[in-house]
Order: structure tokens, then C-alpha cells, then sequence
């Protein structure tokens, strides 16, 4: 595996020659158009294969991986177009295995909506180990808001994937609501009745955890949550259901800020089976330019974190989006535009940008003018960037990692991941 950064005069066709790949490969893996057009400071993930296999006539996907003893998941996970494919035509080439030694075993959580692209959904789900779906809310009364889940519980299970319920304290007007948490976490009733439903809900629909996502808890709460967090935990286990629980990305016990104070790093580690670290977000649709998750500052919330968290409960967060903002940036004015990576790639090719590096943060942006003659800086995720934040993962010893959110693709995560990770699978081998 390689990271080329284009150069001055380089072209998709002479990036290929270079390493002894097809250029439909290369446009695949990185999310190219048919125009191949490419910019100057752009990351190119480039992918080598070990063992390939010239299917022949009255071959199958299944007979394949049953010849070469890999799984279907591990031959969608090196083949990723395989979905737009009914059948495998003879002649057609097919990746078996890398060219690559893992660094180690992964579970790869993923977040999405129930409005995704079915293609996408497909796309990515080989390379998960639980699907965290958004989300359900819940009533006064304790009876829960539903999601339209049951097509993306179905696809979970078809491979093999985990699905989770995420429960929230959004109410039905869109909206975090402090008071809504509060009520629940000081009424023991409305806490029974909830747990209850959620209970229901989960054994018929056939989820195997549940993921708290409270925000904006009231520091007063603090104690409270955890206590909270503690009981529906030891009830979800007993009853064969895990619990992770979401966190602020916090540097420190007393860091000020109604995102952050009622998150107890120590007791919700104690508590919860799993905390996903939200590891993303410096820079946000509010704020100045700036990096979404500079490496930097991920570094401090993990040195923080698996000082109060055992190691294997973590979940480290990695975002899939980007942000453009138009300048000059004037706070309180500014509102960034989120986008996803690609769209961010799509826009610097299609203004001719130059693509820059922070080497602080390791993170890619350029600045660009519009039709309107509108200044805009973008920050955004590339090869280099994930790569950093998985080799970081792994420098602390960290299992797992978490995807805000799997809707948008994003070619360059999901193949970094598969290259350098065994894919952990927890209702089954690894595949």
C-alpha cells in the first residue's frame, strides 16, 4: 500500500503505469470521476494485490471463496464493486488477497439514518462490526419514538454485522433537550417503564446492544447519569444486550462546558460495557477554519481517556464529513457548509485547487473562489489523514473505532481500514 501525493504534470494514467495498476482501480479506490482529473497536493491511496484470480465460466462469488478459503465479506472488502454486479463475467479479475501484513484486529463501528442509499449501505457494511442505528427517541411517559429500522436490522444480519439501537434525548422537535434527560434521570418509574419498552422493541426487532447518546445532560446530573448508565447496563446484560454509551471529547475530569461536565470518564467506563469517544467536531459549522479532528487533539482526549477508561471499552471516533467555509470568516455570522469528503475532493478538482497539509493537525485543505468570486477554505479527510488516526488508535491499543457516519462514501476509509485490519466479527470468525 502506498500514499502518492500528485505532483505538478502527473496524470491518473501515468500514476497507474507507475505502480502497476489498472486505472479503473485507481479512479475506484479513490473515488475518481470518468474525467480522471486530478490536482496538485491530492492523496492517492494506492492498494497492491498479492493474489489475484481471472474468473472463468460458471464461476460464482461463492465458489471462489470456497477455492481460495476467504470468506464472501473478504472478497466484497477487496472487490468493493462487486455490488454493481449481478454476476461475475469470465475474464473479470478479482482481488483474493492483499498485499499487506495487519497490524491487528478491529471492530468497526458504523452510524447511519435510515435514509441511506440501499447502494451505500451495501457498500459498507462488510467492512463493520456493529450498524448504530439513529435513532430512537423517547416520551414523557416513558414510551419510545420509533425509527424506521427494519430494512437496515435485515441488511445488518445478512452480513453479519451487529445491529444496535441508539437512543437519544432528541424529541420529536429535532432538537437535544436538557430538561427531557433530567426528567428521566431523576424518575425511577419513568426509567423502568423506558427500560421496559426498550426491552420489548429490542427482542422483537432483533438488535444485540443499545447505544446511549445523551447530550447536553445538566451538570447537576452528573452522579445521577452514571448511576443511570450503571443500571441499564446491568439489566440490558442480564438480558443478553450490550451497552455503549456516548462521551464529549474531554482532555480533562473538570472541563467546563454542558457537553462536557456530566460526562464521568471513570464511572461511565465502570459502567457501560463500551464509550465511544466523539473525537471530532474542533472545527464545526460555527467556528473558524479548522481541522474537524486535528490529530493533535485527539492525542490529548486519548491520553486522557485510557487513563480513566480501560483500554478495550474505548471506541475512538473518526469523521465522515467535511466542512467549507466562505471568508472572511466573521464569528457569529459564519455557518460552514458540511460535506462529504468526496464532495470535498470533487470541489478542489473542479476549481483547480491545490491541496494542502497541516502537518499539526495532519489533515488536507486548500482555499479556492467560486463563480461569485466567493472566497471558501475547506477542510476535509484524506488517506493520509485516516491513516494517521488509525495508526494512532493502534499506538494506544485500542480494538475498536466508531464512524460518524457511514452515510456518504468515502472509498479511502473503508480500504485503509480492510488493508491494515482483521475485521472483527462478533457473531461469528472474523471475516
Amino acid at each position: 500500500m502506498y500514499i502518492h501525493i500528485v505532483k505538478e504534470g502527473e496524470t491518473i494514467y501515468t500514476i497507474a503505469a507507475q505502480y502497476g495498476i489498472s486505472v479503473e482501480r485507481l479512479r475506484f479506490d479513490n473515488g475518481i470521476g470518468a474525467e480522471s482529473r486530478l490536482v496538485i497536493g491530492q492523496a492517492l491511496l494506492i492498494i497492491i494485490p498479492d493474489l489475484t484470480h481471472i474468473a472463468k465460466q460458471g464461476e460464482t462469488l461463492s465458489s471462489i471463496a470456497e477455492r481460495f478459503g476467504v470468506t464472501l465479506n473478504t472478497l466484497y472488502r477487496n472487490n468493493p464493486w462487486l455490488w454493481d454486479n449481478n454476476t461475475i463475467e469470465p475474464g473479470e479479475m478479482l482481488i483474493i488477497q492483499l498485499n499487506n501484513e495487519k497490524v491487528g484486529t478491529l471492530s468497526v463501528d458504523g452510524f447511519v439514518y435510515p435514509n441511506i442509499d440501499k447502494r451505500n449501505l451495501d457498500l459498507m457494511l462488510p467492512y463493520l462490526t456493529r450498524l448504530f442505528i439513529f435513532g430512537y427517541g423517547f416520551n414523557e411517559d416513558g414510551t419510545l419514538i420509533p425509527t424506521t429500522d427494519e430494512y437496515l436490522i435485515e441488511r445488518a444480519y445478512d452480513f453479519n454485522v451487529e445491529p444496535i439501537l441508539l437512543l437519544s434525548n432528541i424529541t420529536e422537535s429535532g432538537g437535544f433537550d436538557s430538561n427531557h434527560i433530567k426528567n428521566l434521570i431523576s424518575d425511577e418509574n419513568l426509567q423502568n417503564t423506558l427500560i421496559n419498552n426498550l426491552l420489548t422493541t429490542m427482542k422483537a426487532k432483533g438488535y444485540r446492544g443499545i447505544d446511549l447518546d445523551f447530550e447536553y445532560i445538566p451538570t447537576s446530573m452528573r452522579t445521577k447519569y452514571s448511576e443511570f448508565v450503571k443500571k441499564i447496563t446491568d439489566i440490558m446484560n442480564y438480558n443478553g444486550f450490550s451497552v455503549n454509551v456516548d462521551v464529549a471529547p474531554k482532555t480533562k475530569d473538570n472541563q467546563s462546558g454542558l457537553l462536557f461536565e456530566a460526562h464521568d470518564y471513570e464511572a461511565l467506563g465502570q459502567n457501560a460495557n463500551t464509550v465511544f469517544l466523539m473525537t471530532y467536531e474542533w472545527g464545526y459549522s460555527h467556528s473558524e477554519p479548522r481541522a474537524v479532528s486535528p490529530i493533535n487533539e485527539v492525542n490529548k482526549v486519548l491520553e486522557y481517556a485510557v487513563s480513566k477508561i480501560p483500554r478495550e471499552k474505548i471506541i475512538m471516533g473518526i469523521p465522515n464529513y467535511a466542512y467549507n467555509w466562505t471568508l472572511p470568516y466573521v464569528k457569529g455570522t459564519t455557518i460552514a457548509k458540511s460535506v462529504g469528503n468526496l464532495q470535498a475532493q470533487n470541489i478542489a478538482i473542479e476549481n483547480w485547487a491545490e491541496i494542502k497539509y497541516d502537518e499539526v493537525a495532519q489533515t488536507p485543505y486548500y482555499t479556492y473562489r467560486d463563480e461569485n468570486n466567493i472566497l471558501h477554505e475547506v477542510w476535509f479527510e484524506d488517506a493520509r489523514s485516516i491513516y494517521a488516526k488509525l495508526m494512532l488508535a493502534n499506538q494506544y491499543g485500542l480494538e475498536r473505532i466508531g464512524i460518524w457516519n457511514i452515510m456518504r462514501q468515502f472509498p479511502q476509509l473503508f480500504l485503509l481500514i480492510n488493508y491494515l485490519f482483521d475485521i472483527k466479527k462478533n457473531m461469528g470468525n472474523n471475516s
